[in-house]
């Protein structure tokens, strides 16, 4: 969808899970299109076994939304934890 000043803006649902017998602190952040930026970028605390699902709100500056061509764009959600981190692939849609 289109929001505030010609960005688009896509939503998605992650889970994060703590597969570890520890308490755990999570970052976010995304890569794959210029400019790309999370609206509120988490921070997470999970306890040992611990899962939650989490809403992240993506957007792209109108210029990347305008030099790209409408349609699925890969992206990939980076989790990381100290020591590790986990890319997970996805999509971000530009709108026609």
């Amino acid at each position: 969808r289109f929001v505030d000043d010609g960005w688009v803006e896509n939503v998605y649902r992650l889970q994060v899970m703590n597969a570890t017998e520890a308490p755990q602190r999570y970052t976010l952040r995304a890569d794959g299109l210029d400019g790309i930026a999370m609206a509120a970028a988490p921070a997470l605390e999970l306890g040992p076994a611990e899962a939650r699902w989490l809403v992240v709100a993506l957007r792209v500056p109108p210029q990347t939304a305008n030099a790209a061509r409408s349609g699925a764009h890969p992206i990939a959600f980076h989790i990381a934890a100290p020591g590790r981190e986990l890319a997970e692939k996805s999509t971000f849609v530009i709108p026609r």
